[in-house]
């Protein structure tokens, strides 16, 4: 994932001559095309606990990061990591997981819940870990989907052929503090690579947003003002999506109620700032979305 690719960068520019950074993939070619040369890649499924345990064995790696994507396996790809990385010796566990007010029982996310379970297992291990629980990130402005609306591409946000750009979001009015990924992977980085941490061991758990806090309304008007194009905002209504996707069968109605009601909360609850640990641990400021637009502005183009 995004993170992942964040994280590979931050480690082979950080790390020195003597450490092997190792990346678990499922497509050897396409990590190729996104990873820096130096990662070397054990091909491998998180799902299947005899491959997870082989890439330890292979790698002896000591310190791990663990992120996979959401969905009915998480539990099981995630736990098969902390177990094999248990079972050989590995001293120091690093887990993105989500953001703090979802993973409240009363949510009812099924989100929520597979992190809540990774986290537990995580705890149960004895490894000495850190849980990085990251808000929503910048880079999902990029990805089609639920959050921003049906048939959408990044380039509309730009506006096409000039055009006035739209971006659509169930956030329209409601503050969030996205984080950029790049701050997570810094601080992820610096975590696996610092001696210290690993040697004392513990268990900690740090919340990981961006500076601002900001409607998608903002957003729009910033992305505006970066890009010197008209952009404008249009809220859409969450309960109409979701109900939509039960009607044309892309999910079953709980599942639909379970992801509205994560995203619910992510609009209603994750407006606090907490940046410190980019700042102290990752030793770095603070993404400002004027800057990742900037960095990104080439993604919202028209392919």
């Amino acid at each position: 994932g995004a993170c992942g690719r964040a994280l590979c960068a931050e480690l082979v520019s950080r790390a020195d001559e003597s450490t092997k950074v190792f990346g678990f993939v499922r497509d050897v070619a396409k990590a190729q095309k996104v990873l820096p040369p130096n990662v070397e890649l054990i091909q491998g499924d998180m799902q299947d606990a005899v491959h997870v345990a082989g890439a330890f064995v292979q790698s002896k790696a000591r310190h791990v990061f663990i992120s996979s994507s959401n969905g009915q396996q998480q539990v099981q790809m995630e736990t098969n990591v902390i177990t094999a990385a248990k079972d050989t010796g590995a001293t120091c566990i690093v887990k993105l997981s989500t953001a703090t007010p979802c993973l409240a029982p009363e949510v009812q996310s099924a989100i929520g819940q597979a992190h809540r379970e990774i986290e537990k297992a995580l705890g149960e291990s004895k490894v000495a870990y850190s849980v990085l629980r990251a808000n929503y990130f910048m880079q999902n402005l990029l990805k089609p989907g639920l959050v921003i609306g049906k048939g959408y591409h990044p380039s509309q946000v730009r506006g096409e052929g000039g055009g006035v750009g739209v971006l659509r979001s169930h956030y329209a009015h409601q503050k969030i503090s996205m984080v950029d990924v790049r701050d997570v992977a810094a601080v992820a980085a610096a975590l696996l690579l610092d001696a210290e941490v690993t040697a004392a061991g513990g268990k900690r758990v740090f919340d990981v947003t961006g500076p601002d806090a900001l409607t998608m309304s903002q957003v729009a008007a910033e992305m505006s003002q970066v890009w010197g194009r008209d952009v404008t905002c249009e809220a859409l209504e969450l309960q109409e999506a979701l109900q939509e996707l039960v009607s044309k069968g892309v999910m079953p109605l709980p599942a639909a109620t379970s992801l509205g009601n994560f995203l619910t909360c992510v609009g209603q609850e994750c407006d606090f700032i907490e940046t410190e640990c980019v700042s102290q641990i990752g030793d770095k400021a603070p993404t400002r979305l004027s800057e990742f637009l900037k960095d990104y502005a080439h993604a919202f183009d028209s392919e």
